[in-house]
């Protein structure tokens, strides 16, 4: 196949990203003069519209430029064949129809994917230039469900067909999903007849004026209103969630303007739980709600919620189960593994109606004229009294139905009032066909956006243009996580922000959920004090003794620590983002103790582990490996994630690792408070934060500070408190050959007081100087200590046990000092019973290397010989090896082998500079 000319092609967003070369995408410059900051307030509906719509092509061409960088993992489906679709016309409908492989473990594309069209599996972007075919762009605009093999694209260029017939490989290659985008784009270029009370309304605001409507204030309170109040007494909601709810009930009943409720949720304060009682009380009221969120699990949550209130609820003159329908795409929810919402969901309906309605096996239409005409139903006859309800119920509902006809005109010529006879819907963000029916069913009332901080306001206007709407609630919180920005020029813009923050810049009031259930008091203390200034209390769960978990007996490990990880280094990854293995092998070893705890205790216990850069999330996962389930219905689980993927949920104990070392205290996009607010915020009963303190605390941070209040409170520890943690830090930085890190005077060996004092001695025996004593073989008045067994004073009793060595390396044998322990005198018998494994490993002459001492000035120089050089001690007998080999030990701890080693710059005698 050969690739035709270039044409106009179709327009809107599609038309912009047909129309880019890969240099285009590449050009991180391209749009730099046509995106505007994004300003607080609008002078008309137009100026604000237009607003977004040079940032969203700019976004849009990040995304791309971030996908064509990974191209090397992208996935793809071999294409079997492609023809003309119906509707074809050049240029502007491109149409073909693809048949692609489908088989487990490949590529399926969706609806709203970009491909590219590529003759090679590509491994960099300049694959996507073939020997005899460059690349196309397409959009996947249609799929077939009776062949499910077969997709509908739009393509970027002409394709023609060789004119051998035989046409070459190609491959399709996912670059990204538009559908999100193309949404918004179409509500950034409403029609004529499009909703946009609600947007006019949010242009701009004034906190002066009263908010609440004046008219509808001195009304007295509706039944509705007084129902929901008995309603949402049975559904165990605070003071504050209770007011969030009848006060949105309330703003339902307003038909005089137009209005914009904010309800502030702070992280544990219940906003799923919120959401859901609001929506069974409207539900309860019969009016139609469509709530959405710009995650899955957001919605899911509040769906599982809302089903829960409705089990058991469901009463006469309401209606039923079949009124909330929950939409979105299966694949992505994992809608399988979510039993308890599947009667609601949306593609469960239609299976479920379509094999109701299928010939073979269900409803057919002749069955219901055969059941009110002839009484019969599939043959079988009804008696004369069943007949004549079923007729007169028929014709009941026909009369009903022509006065429903009547009401519905009215209510349209009212510009789409409300009856109480409306329904209750929620709704996910979910297929563009999901989009369009909401527009062609009876229009709602409210609408409920659930996390509506995370959810750029452009992305809002999808929503707040549904016919009909009056009213919109959103529900959020400022203080977390935006949404994801790509492009740094639209990050600079303010793309990324949500119509919640820019109301609550301007004054608009928001109701506060006032009460968190999750954490430990100890753990909400300082977010509480940082980020919400004190107005948030603990709930009354989390101050019970059952929520004072602890999961690790050694004091580091309590309800709130900060460990400090002084020995760390950050260094950069393959995908160019930040690491620290030090970090990586502390969280290791905190999860292994943990787990081994749980399966004795046999308690189900959720790990989550956190850091702000992905870099390190792979180190970590590498880490762990396939060790331990991240399923949280197991006995022990564990998470990593980083923060973005960590918003909106919660574990048992969260480890985060903050990976930043380094003495300018530089912690990047670590500042961020919002960042930092999710971060402290997702555990119940243990946060454990790992990072380097003083790093932290040069950065004049949020972070320094937490450093002090965790010094303030007696919550900060050191790494080598733990043994067995500080013994796995020295293994880390020997395999990374950070030797001079792990013997700095500020290194985790040496801060306990006797490592302190210990520094200098090692440093002045690295350098040959050695202790003269009367009597150098006794310590006391035990036996003679062995002849290498060698001791200095470190600090009063305590003593330095220490030996000769000889290390082999590039064919070279060098000695060395190896530190045995620091004891106490009374504990040298010990060391004395230990130092008996030389005897069975040296051979002769590595004995002899051992003993043999050279001396200049006083000082003793280290040796090296070759391998194969002969003995240097000739004059020792294998009989006197024999009799003090038989004197000797040596510890046989792998912990406390501490290598101090000479150097010399020739063989034979050591010359050069001594040091470690």
């Amino acid at each position: 196949m050969e690739s035709g000319r270039k044409n106009k092609g179709p327009g809107g967003l599609i038309g912009h990203v047909f129309s880019w070369s890969i240099d285009d995408i590449m050009n991180n410059n391209l749009y730099k003069y046509n995106v505007s900051e994004i300003e607080d307030t609008f002078s008309s509906l137009n100026y604000y519209l237009n607003s977004f719509i040079y940032p969203l092509i700019e976004e849009t061409r990040a995304d791309l430029r971030s996908s064509m960088t990974n191209l090397h993992s992208a996935p793809l489906v071999p294409i079997l064949g492609l023809e003309e679709n119906n509707g074809f016309k050049d240029p502007q409908n491109l149409s073909y129809l693809l048949e692609v492989e489908r088989f487990d473990q490949v590529y399926e594309p969706e609806k709203g994917d970009l491909i590219a069209l590529a003759e090679v599996r590509p491994k960099c972007i300049d694959d996507l230039h073939g020997p005899l075919l460059s690349y196309h762009f397409a959009l996947v605009t249609r799929m077939s469900y009776e062949e499910a093999n077969k997709i509908t694209i739009l393509c970027s260029k002409l394709i023609i067909p060789d004119a051998e017939g035989n046409g070459h490989k190609m491959f399709a290659v996912y670059i990204t999903n538009l559908t999100t985008n193309l949404r918004i784009w179409n509500a950034l270029h409403p029609g004529e007849g499009t909703n946009t009370a609600i947007l006019d309304s949010i242009l701009t605001f004034d906190p002066t004026m009263e908010e609440n409507c004046g008219v509808c204030s001195d009304k007295i309170e509706s039944t509705d209103v007084s129902e929901s109040r008995k309603v949402i007494k049975s559904l165990g909601l605070d003071d504050s969630q209770r007011d969030a709810i009848l006060q949105c009930i309330a703003m339902t009943e307003c038909n005089h303007r137009n209005s914009v409720k904010l309800i502030w949720g702070p992280p544990g304060t219940g906003k799923t739980k919120t959401t859901a009682s609001l929506l069974f009380s409207l539900f309860k009221m019969k009016c139609r709600t469509v709530t959405c969120a710009p995650t899955n699990v957001a919605n899911l949550g509040v769906a599982k919620r809302l089903r829960s209130c409705l089990n058991g609820a469901l009463e006469l003159n309401t209606y039923g189960l079949g009124d909330v329908v929950l939409s979105g795409n299966k694949k992505r929810m994992n809608i399988v593994d979510h039993e308890d919402v599947h009667d609601v969901f949306l593609d469960y309906r239609i299976s479920a109606l379509l094999y109701c309605f299928y010939p073979g096996s269900g409803w057919r239409d002749e069955s219901g004229d055969d059941l009110v005409e002839n009484g019969r139903f599939e043959g079988k006859s009804i008696n004369d009294f069943m007949r004549k309800l079923v007729t007169e119920n028929a014709k009941e509902n026909k009369k009903n139905n022509k006065n429903k006809e009547k009401k519905k005109k009215k209510k349209e010529e009212e510009k789409n009032k409300v009856s109480s006879q409306e329904r209750s819907k929620s709704k996910s963000d979910g297929d563009g066909d999901d989009e369009a029916k909401l527009h062609e069913t009876t229009p709602f009332e409210l609408a409920i956006i659930d996390e509506a901080a995370q959810v750029k306001e452009c992305e809002s206007t999808i929503t707040l243009q549904i016919p009909g709407l009056r009213h919109a609630i959103l529900v959020g919180d400022e203080k977390q996580l935006p949404a994801m920005v790509i492009s740094e020029v639209c990050e600079k813009a303010g793309f990324g922000r949500s119509l919640f923050e820019r109301l609550v810049l301007l004054g608009h009031s928001k109701h506060l959920l006032n009460v968190q259930y999750r954490m430990h008091p100890s753990i909400s203390l300082f977010p509480n004090k940082q980020f919400y200034e004190n107005q948030i209390m603990n709930g009354r769960n989390v101050t019970l003794r059952a929520h004072d978990r602890r999961f690790l007996k050694e004091e580091l490990f309590g309800t709130y620590s900060f460990i400090s990880v002084t020995n760390g280094k950050e260094e950069f990854d393959a995908r160019h983002s930040r690491k620290n293995i030090v970090e990586v092998s502390v969280v290791a070893h905190i999860v292994s103790k943990l787990h081994k705890e749980s399966m004795k205790i046999k308690e189900k216990v959720r790990v989550g582990c956190i850091s702000p850069y992905k870099g390190q999330v792979f180190a970590i996962q590498d880490a762990l490996g396939k060790t331990y389930s991240s399923d949280a219905k197991d006995k022990f689980s564990v998470n990593v994630r980083s923060v973005d993927g960590f918003q909106g949920g919660e574990e048992d104990i969260i480890i985060i690792s903050t990976v930043r070392c380094n003495g300018n205290g530089k912690i990047g996009f670590l500042e961020n408070l919002q960042r930092t607010n999710v971060t402290l915020t997702r555990t119940r009963y243990c946060l454990w934060i790992l990072g380097n303190a003083a790093t932290l605390q040069n950065s004049g941070s949020v972070w320094g500070r937490l450093v002090t209040d965790a010094k303030t409170r007696g919550c900060y520890h050191d790494a080598f408190e733990d043994k067995n943690l500080c013994h796995d830090i020295c293994n880390v930085l020997i395999d990374l050959g950070q030797l001079r890190s792990l013997f700095a005077p500020d290194s985790i060996i040496f801060k306990a007081a006797k490592w302190k004092e210990a520094t200098s001695l090692l440093e002045k025996l690295s350098n040959g100087w050695r202790q003269q004593r009367e009597n150098a073989a006794s310590i006391c008045d035990e036996e003679p200590l062995p002849q290498l067994l060698e001791w200095d004073v470190v600090k009063g009793p305590v003593r330095l046990f220490w030996t000769i060595d000889i290390l082999r390396e590039n064919s070279t044998d060098t000695q060395v000092i190896k530190v045995l322990d620091i004891l106490p005198v009374s504990q040298v018998v010990e060391v004395v019973k230990k130092f008996d494994v030389l005897v069975g490993n040296y051979t002769v002459n590595q004995m002899n290397r051992c003993l043999y001492k050279e001396s200049e000035g006083g000082l003793v120089l280290p040796m090296t010989w070759p391998v194969n050089q002969a003995n240097s001690r000739s004059n020792y007998s294998s009989t006197d090896l024999a009799t003090q080999l038989s004197t000797m030990s040596l510890v046989n701890d792998p912990r406390r082998r501490n290598h101090l080693r000479w150097r010399a710059n020739h063989q034979g005698r050591g010359r050069g500079r001594n040091r470690f």
